[in-house]
């Protein structure tokens, strides 16, 4: 087995369920580093039987140094071991030191769910973008991931049962999500186009490998404008933050960066104009009436013109948030070449089962609409309840902490009740009659 030929023998492996995209680029990727690295330092090794240990302790070391995460490390190890425990067992970089070598202690950030005052913030910035609204009100509503929901088809959506039924892209499974009123009065406002896809352009960006960063960058403005930010301090671990140049200094590199860019004229011209705005010291939303765009759009220019400038120009604050709405986006960390995101699309998805199980909804039913087979996963890395709710949530139960068991009682909490019946359907009415009958039966005269 040459090694040039590992990364694309790696591809060819039989699996169980389809491969993504996402997962064979990112696996190619570490492959590929993996053959430069030993074409580079021992070049005369050219079957992948030749590897020894130290050489792929060297290479591991190396990702270290590049500032990868315990996690991405522990991906890079599983995925060396994979690849020798299927071409070549009896090597010596596998027998010897990656058939046993142990994963490193990751350090996991977790999303922090939004508070309803935040997500009312963020469903108010996003309609003023036509591209991430739709999206948005999904992932908020349904759970959804990025993709998924960008990519939700018309034959998923079933808006007179009031359900969506879809198969998720990660896992493939099965999930089925009543819809709730402020999205199926979203979803309303949709037309049934040419394309399969409820949201068009946005699927057509993320299924698009290079345009699918634009998400993202729109995703971060549309923060921006809700009040949430981007730590000022610098994205990867060593790497001091970005210089603030002069107003004549930053027009001079971004114009240089604007000529080494692939943007289009017409695109470069804009970019240009609301550089000029922003510099003069006019703020979003006058640059954004003078040019008869966006404030998103405002936004998404000025973060891309800080990305291929590499200076500060974004002052990284929404125009109407106050000083106490500003959150960062960005978690601290020491060790990562990346720093993970607290407030991210997927924060909608803990915020989601977070609101959920702190509901009261069975863990049975959350999980059918998340799509997780295991319960410690919804658990662990899902539920994430900020302080004043668990305190609401203690207070209410503590009461009848120590108390002896008695027939009456004050009678059933009405809010659940209501809850319960607010979300009762045709396919679950059963269930839910029997958990109204269990409520109810602590009132005797009931």
């Amino acid at each position: 087995m040459k090694l040039a030929s590992v990364p694309e023998r790696w591809a060819k492996f039989p699996r169980k369920n389809r491969m993504s995209a996402g997962h064979k680029a990112n696996g190619m990727a570490v492959l590929n580093r993996f053959v430069a690295y030993m074409n580079h330092h021992w070049p005369q090794c050219k079957d992948l039987i030749d590897v020894r240990e130290r050489q792929v302790a060297a290479f591991l070391e190396a990702e270290s140094a590049r500032g990868i995460s315990a996690r991405t490390w522990n991906v890079t190890l599983g995925l060396l071991k994979s690849v020798f425990a299927k071409l070549e067992p009896s090597a010596d970089a596998y027998t010897q030191y990656l058939r046993n070598a142990k994963q490193r202690t990751e350090q996991t950030v977790h999303r922090q769910p939004f508070t309803a005052e935040e997500v009312e913030r963020i469903l108010e910035a996003a309609k003023k973008d036509e591209v991430l609204r739709g999206p948005v009100h999904v992932a908020c509503f349904t759970a959804l991931r990025k993709g998924d929901a960008c990519c939700l088809k018309w034959e998923a959506v079933d808006l007179k049962a009031g359900m969506i039924q879809a198969t998720t892209s990660k896992t493939g499974e099965r999930v089925e999500i009543p819809i709730l009123p402020p999205l199926a009065e979203e979803l309303s406002l949709c037309t049934r186009e040419e394309s399969e896809y409820v949201f068009p352009k946005a699927a057509r960006m993320y299924l698009d490998a290079k345009k699918r960063s634009t998400l993202n960058t729109r995703f971060k403005a549309m923060m921006a404008d809700a009040g949430f930010v981007l730590d000022s301090k610098a994205s990867k671990a060593g790497r001091p933050p970005l210089p603030r140049l002069t107003p004549e200094e930053t027009r001079k590199k971004a114009e240089r960066a604007l000529e080494l860019s692939n943007f289009q004229s017409r695109k470069k011209e804009k970019m240009r104009k609301v550089l000029d705005a922003y510099l003069e010291g006019k703020t979003l939303p006058e640059i954004a009436k003078r040019m008869k765009i966006s404030k998103s759009t405002v936004s998404l220019h000025l973060n891309t013109m800080e990305e291929i400038c590499h200076c500060a120009i974004y002052r990284h604050r929404g125009p109407t948030a106050s000083d106490d709405a500003i959150q960062t986006l960005a978690a601290p960390s020491e060790d990562r070449l990346k720093r993970g995101s607290k407030y991210g699309w997927h924060s909608f998805r803990t915020t989601f089962i977070t609101q959920a199980l702190s509901a009261g909804m069975p863990e049975e039913l959350v999980r059918r609409v998340t799509g997780h087979s295991a319960v410690d996963i919804v658990r662990k890395h899902y539920f994430r309840p900020n302080t004043e709710t668990f305190r609401r949530e203690f207070a209410r139960v503590a009461d009848g902490f120590y108390q002896p068991e008695s027939g009456g009682g004050e009678g059933p909490d009405l809010e659940r009740v209501r809850g319960i019946l607010k979300g009762m359907t045709a396919r679950t009415w059963k269930e839910d009659r029997e958990r109204l009958l269990k409520l109810l039966s602590v009132r005797s005269d009931l």
